[in-house]
């Protein structure tokens, strides 16, 4: 059978992919950047990373029909080969896919498995590694969809809190140092609100678990902004 494609065609192939990568990385990180609201930042943060997920196995199912298309009897039965033997891999992989896409998924959420309960660390190729009391631990996403799993909220773990800053700038600005703040917890986005009194503005904002609101006042008071602790109000 002829020859669809060239050894030519697969090495260009690989070049647009990586460059498209590069770029698509590039305009989430400039969109992110000149982004002002805290709430489009979070948009576009979220967007760029669900493309991704799947932007890599579409790429790669790309160089596999370039890759046959090369030779269809030699290359076909030499893809059809490897993919029987890696097919744990393969369906693992594809798996991971389905659960890095759900919406209720992210690093730092806290996931029941069977009868282990941990926090996602990080995803990774074939599974996602689970730090829970016992230590940390690895869990195929195959396993993990055939025995079931389930996405805990322990709002317990989190730290409501309320100050009142004294701003000189846009309260904009206020809001871009939190995003890029680790301390914040961005799944409750933190609010600004307008007092009274001239440059004195409400925050209303929710700490990672273990973070304080002391070490939020010294960060804020890098950039020259003077913030008092209050109480939480309903």
């Amino acid at each position: 059978m002829e020859s669809v494609f060239t050894w030519n065609d697969l090495f260009k192939l690989v070049l647009l992919l990586v460059g498209l990568y590069g770029l698509l990385n590039l305009i989430a990180r400039i969109l992110i950047m000149l982004s002002k609201k805290i709430r489009t930042k979070r948009f576009l943060r979220t967007v760029s990373e669900r493309a991704l997920i799947f932007y890599i196995p579409l790429g790669i199912c790309s160089l596999i029909a370039v890759y046959v298309g090369i030779n269809f009897l030699v290359h076909g039965i030499l893809v059809l080969v490897v993919g029987i033997i890696f097919f744990p891999q393969v369906r693992a992989y594809l798996n991971g896919i389905l659960f890095r896409s759900n919406s209720f998924v992210r690093v730092g959420e806290n996931i029941l498995f069977e009868d282990y309960a941990g926090t996602i660390e990080r995803f990774q190729a074939f599974g996602v590694i689970l730090d829970g009391l016992d230590g940390k631990r690895f869990i195929n996403y195959t396993h993990m969809y055939r025995s079931g799993f389930s996405v805990k909220k322990k709002h317990d773990d989190l730290h409501h809190q309320v100050l009142h800053l004294t701003l000189e700038e846009k309260k904009t600005d206020v809001l871009d140092l939190l995003f890029e703040n680790p301390l914040v917890n961005l799944n409750h986005l933190p609010e600004l609100k307008k007092v009274s009194e001239p440059n004195e503005y409400k925050l209303r904002f929710t700490l990672e678990k273990g973070a304080t609101v002391e070490e939020l006042v010294t960060f804020l008071s890098q950039y020259g902004i003077n913030s008092t602790i209050k109480t939480p109000q309903a």
